[in-house]
């Protein structure tokens, strides 16, 4: 075959992958790691978190269940949000922690999450990592704090 027509099919296939990957890298951006949390917080207008445990069937096989612990409207109780983190310690990656929470910020009315965060409450012993899904970042705040924020939404429902 002639090198000439070998190099140019190679140039185009080689065109068309990165084209692709760009592509697919694009689709893959959300608005989750555009803003920061504080900023995540101050665009929410509905907060939903959820609880994450692990139930144990009689054979001895676990599966996870998710229950809605409550959802958050109130715009103050919305802000109080930033409280529990704003003296927290941002930390880089952050490699398995366990989620058993989810923090699910909503704008406006639609009906799925903008953002999504986690929370390992497990993991240090007086702290929790509030953590976003990549694990490129959290915030390990103490577990008062998100303790008596828990208390103080569940209060108000």
């Amino acid at each position: 075959m002639n090198q000439k027509y070998l190099n140019s099919n190679t140039r185009y296939i080689f065109l068309f992958l990165i084209s692709v990957m760009t592509i697919n890298c694009k689709k893959s951006e959300t608005y989750i790691n555009e803003y920061p949390l504080t900023e995540t917080v101050k665009r929410s207008t509905k907060i939903t978190i959820e609880l994450h445990k692990k139930l144990e069937t009689d054979s001895g096989t676990t599966f996870p269940v998710v229950d809605k612990l409550c959802e958050v409207t109130n715009k103050n109780q919305i802000l109080d949000f930033e409280k529990v983190f704003a003296n927290g310690k941002r930390t880089d990656y952050c490699c398995c922690p366990d989620i058993n929470y989810s923090i699910n910020f909503y704008q406006n009315e639609e009906k799925e999450y903008f953002a999504l965060y986690h929370v390992d409450t497990t993991q240090l012993k007086n702290k929790v990592r509030i953590f976003e899904t990549g694990y490129q970042y959290s915030y390990i705040v103490d577990k008062n704090i998100w303790k008596k924020y828990l208390s103080k939404i569940n209060e108000s429902h």
